[in-house]
């Protein structure tokens, strides 16, 4: 009989392999699997694949439906019941926005899958003096970011040391400057790590200043500037973390991951991969779609990017996202979001989710 506990044990098993020795034909059977599981136990998803496959079984990996990042806004997307829940990981979203949740009854395969991506691509060192721009899990238990960070820190960090240094939506200066000058009198790597926008508080703060970071270090701005007072440009943000930290290029690690989802992609700068193009772990496939059929396009097209995440067991196993982007041979890359209203593709897949809804 297949469970959740059956299938996330086979999930688990996958996710520790060694990155090379995971076969494509292995994460697609048991995505189809899972896929075929989710849709007997998540009322949601049912809708939105029977609406897309006509009744339809999933026959072949490119048959697995995504349920759009909207429908985490209006529906519970869950395999389980509310009193099961865990945690639940609210997007950040602005004030007057009504906020996508994404509820887990374990967090097990969530911290596995992060702790494998973030060794693999972003932090190769044994340890690290920790920076994180953001707030914490005790300031902000429904942030994933604040989450995956705090694990890292478990991992990489010193346990005597808070590594947070948002508090009430303000950065503490000070501990940026003490952390990172101890880091330089002991040649410890640092890891700044935390949301763009936090780091367009750093740099207000620093102003003309600079900080120099010891070698090794590395830093991974996420998130977008959507519903902050200030935006910056992709080039003008890159310029301002290598003058402002004394960072190269190839030390600024993106990382491309959502509320939606439980596994993260990164600049794969450590293999070769070219700067702004993503690698996804083997076990998360990243492809893009038509905006209007949410049918795959071939490599090189611009779409809409669908992620199919083995690690999403207790949700949604393939989301669809409103980002556009291009898959190549070296990874994926992300354009931006869709412009105006919710593609045409996404908009029927919502009301399908909500077919059943009184």
């Amino acid at each position: 009989m297949t469970t959740y506990a059956s299938l996330r044990d086979e999930i688990a098993t996958l996710l520790g392999r060694p990155f090379e020795a995971i076969d494509e034909r292995d994460v697609e059977a048991l995505a189809l699997r899972v896929f075929a599981w989710q849709r007997a136990h998540n009322p949601v998803l049912a809708r939105v694949a029977d609406a897309s496959l006509d009744g339809r079984e999933a026959q072949r990996f490119d048959d697995i439906v995504g349920v759009p990042t909207d429908v985490f806004k209006v529906a519970r997307v869950a395999c389980f019941s509310e009193t099961e829940t865990v945690r639940a990981f609210r997007t950040s979203g602005t004030t007057r926005e009504v906020r996508g949740v994404h509820a887990f009854c374990d967090l097990s395969l969530y911290e596995l899958a992060a702790m494998r991506a973030g060794a693999r691509w972003l932090l190769p060192e044994r340890a690290y003096a920790c920076v994180f721009l953001a707030p914490s899990e005790r300031e902000a238990p429904d942030s994933s970011l604040a989450y995956m960070l705090a694990r890292f820190h478990a991992r990489w960090g010193d346990a005597t040391v808070d590594p947070f240094v948002i508090h009430a939506q303000r950065i503490d200066l000070d501990a940026v400057k003490t952390r990172v000058a101890e880091a330089v009198a002991t040649q410890t790597p640092v890891a700044v790590l935390g949301a763009s926008y936090g780091f367009v508080h750093l740099f207000d703060g620093l102003g003309a200043s600079r900080l120099v970071l010891p070698a090794g270090s590395v830093v991974m701005p996420t998130g977008g500037f959507k519903g902050r007072s200030r935006e910056v440009e992709p080039a003008a943000f890159h310029a301002m973390l290598q003058e402002h930290l004394g960072v190269m290029r190839a030390q600024i690690v993106g990382e491309y991951g959502m509320t939606e989802l439980s596994s993260q992609a990164y600049e794969a700068h450590r293999e070769g991969v070219s700067p702004g193009v993503f690698r996804a772990p083997p076990w998360m496939r990243v492809s893009a779609v038509d905006p209007d059929r949410l049918t795959p396009l071939p490599q090189g097209e611009v779409g809409l990017l669908r992620v199919v995440d083995l690690a999403n067991l207790g949700s949604a196993l393939a989301i669809q996202t409103a980002d556009l982007g291009r898959v190549t041979a070296e990874g994926f890359e992300v354009l931006g979001r869709a412009p105006g209203a919710t593609p045409r593709g996404c908009a029927r897949a919502l009301d399908a989710a909500l077919s059943g809804e009184s």
